[in-house]
């Protein structure tokens, strides 16, 4: 009969204990070695999404004019657009982006005040890319910013916004 397990050896129990506990360690080892290498990694939120989540948590909800909006191309009729907006800076320097969702998809709407004129621009959200811009003077009609001046002020705007949002 070939050798069985003699329970009353000391030795014979010893043995399997150790192979258990260097077992547990090298599945605990290799499970660390996973997460460090990319076994359950965490992706990192897109300039996008950090924006909006910004956006969701410190703005507030408010209507936006429907004139300026419409010369970019952001019709909801004659009504006011719902937004969530959120303003930093002083008076006279004061940057605000809000989000919207009105056409089904979200976009940011970015303006700034100089003087008595609002600097607005229409951004997509996939990309951040600026669809359309246009000025609009407190006692004035809105019209169409030229697109060498209007992609320069956005710029000025978005690396604003960039440096404000959390995770950089």
């Amino acid at each position: 009969m070939p050798h069985l397990l003699n329970r009353a050896d000391p030795r014979a129990l010893v043995v399997p204990a150790r192979r258990a506990i260097l077992l547990a360690l090298l599945a605990g080892s290799t499970a660390a070695c996973a997460d460090m290498f990319g076994g359950s990694r965490q992706r990192v939120a897109s300039r996008q999404e950090r924006l909006v989540r910004l956006i969701e948590a410190e703005g507030r909800a408010t209507m936006f004019a429907p004139e300026g909006l419409a010369i970019m191309g952001l019709a909801n009729g004659n009504r006011d657009v719902p937004v969530k907006q959120l303003g930093q800076g002083q008076a006279s320097d004061r940057y605000v982006v809000s989000l919207t969702g009105i056409r089904s998809v979200r976009e940011f709407i970015f303006h700034r005040r100089e003087g008595d004129t609002l600097h607005m621009h229409l951004a997509e959200y996939s990309a951040l890319k600026r669809i359309a811009s246009a000025t609009y003077p407190r006692n004035g009609r809105p019209t169409r910013m030229p697109d060498a001046v209007a992609e320069a002020d956005y710029q000025r705007q978005l690396d604003f916004w960039m440096q404000r949002i959390p995770g950089r």
